[in-house]
């Protein structure tokens, strides 16, 4: 769901103890264990702020278990993490052209175009 290529390629705007918290997040999504999966990405929130990832990526995760489970109970926080998620990438184009910002804006408005066409919106 996720791409860990992008990762690999160039950490960007991801220091490299943030990337290493983010692939684990992932790894742990993967596996469908979403409150270990939540650790991660709040970790990286809480250590990088401005960074779009952490709140892209928990929404992405608040997604994939509403999805999964047929509960929809979280959108609220999902689509708050979502707008963050948007709000910081859009900071860091402006500032400085990042191209991993311009990724997580264009995967914020893709994965929220998904889940409300799952949603049937």
């Amino acid at each position: 769901m996720i791409s860990l290529l992008l990762l690999s390629v160039s950490p960007g705007i991801n220091a490299p103890e943030v990337e290493s918290l983010i692939i684990a997040g992932l790894e742990y999504a993967y596996v469908e264990q979403f409150d270990s999966a939540r650790i991660y990405f709040d970790d990286v929130i809480a250590r990088s702020p401005a960074n779009p990832a952490g709140y892209f990526l928990k929404a992405a995760l608040v997604q994939l278990k509403m999805m999964d489970e047929c509960q929809f109970t979280e959108e609220d926080e999902y689509y708050g993490l979502m707008r963050e998620a948007i709000k910081r990438a859009e900071v860091l184009i402006a500032e400085e052209n990042s191209v991993w910002a311009k990724y997580y804006l264009a995967n914020a408005y893709t994965y929220q175009a998904v889940y409300k066409g799952f949603r049937k919106e």
